[in-house]
């Protein structure tokens, strides 16, 4: 059994199997409205751990740095473990990061940005906005932590239509709302 490091809303973090590795397992919880609103969603974990996988790993291939190692059995992903993450103000206040290493963090984001709304839109889904979170490996600076369904926001392409502000079946938003029941009858392949 893994010595747990951190437990989130959403995944809990592990001492890996390695020296300077960590397991990333994903977890079927879903929070609202500041955590008033709390329940499971069947698969979340698998899901977005599988979606992360991929996403970094195109990612990397396109020589963004990131921490991912491997998706190990489902609902884990391995990483290097790296520094704590903290915001660009906080950053700058606490003398954490550079003026030049900010600027970078600037480039990687665009850049995933870029990357992420190319891939995204040859299956039909506009990339909203999304939340990426950095730390260092190996003195490098990486985009870390996951890129899932609980870090973006997605839009559905309407056929021969436009955009539509509906959220894609792969998120999680209907749940968000009041009475939203999460997913439908969606199931992931």
């Amino acid at each position: 059994m893994s010595t747990v490091l951190y437990r989130g809303k959403a995944k809990v973090v592990e001492e890996g199997p390695e020296p300077g590795s960590i397991r990333l397992v994903f977890g079927d919880t879903a929070t609202a409205f500041n955590g008033r609103k709390r329940g499971e969603i069947r698969d979340k974990g698998r899901i977005n751990a599988r979606i992360s996988a991929l996403l970094f790993r195109v990612l990397q291939a396109r020589g963004v740095p990131t921490p991912f190692q491997a998706a190990l059995e489902p609902g884990i992903l391995l990483v290097r473990r790296g520094d704590p993450l903290v915001n660009a103000s906080h950053a700058a206040a606490l003398g954490w990061a550079s003026e030049e290493e900010l600027v970078e963090m600037e480039r990687l984001a665009r850049g995933v940005n870029d990357i992420l709304r190319e891939l995204l839109a040859r299956v039909d889904l506009d990339l909203v906005d999304f939340k990426l979170e950095f730390g260092r490996c190996d003195g490098r600076l990486v985009v870390a932590d996951e890129i899932s369904p609980d870090t973006c926001r997605l839009w559905m392409r309407a056929p021969a239509s436009g955009w539509t502000r509906t959220a894609s079946a792969a998120t999680w938003g209907p749940w968000r709302k009041p009475t939203g029941r999460c997913c439908g009858g969606w199931r992931p392949p």
